[in-house]
């Protein structure tokens, strides 16, 4: 089984440009004009719609910085932290 290496940096921009695809502009245009249509024909389902965009919006909150993908990696037990082990 081959092991691929990406470093911290890399991986703080890939998740970055994520970031930035779903906080555009036309994303939020979207989600303004679907929402508005919604409101105005009393869909039953709104809020749903409303709290998946923000899921949307807000998925990669907790791996925005080294500290926060750290502590969430951690916490789902798929990094652990490098020890310093004194030899001899």
């Amino acid at each position: 089984m081959t092991k691929s290496y990406v470093s911290g940096s890399l991986l703080q921009e890939i998740i970055e440009g994520i970031i930035n695809i779903l906080s555009i502009e036309l994303i939020v245009d979207i989600k303004r004009k679907v929402l508005s249509v919604l409101r105005k024909l009393n869909f039953s389902e709104f809020s749903t719609i409303e709290n998946m965009f923000k899921t949307v919006e807000n998925s990669f909150s907790s791996v925005k910085t080294e500290y926060l993908r750290t502590k969430t990696l951690l916490k789902h037990n798929v990094f652990f932290k490098p020890e310093t082990i004194v030899v001899g």
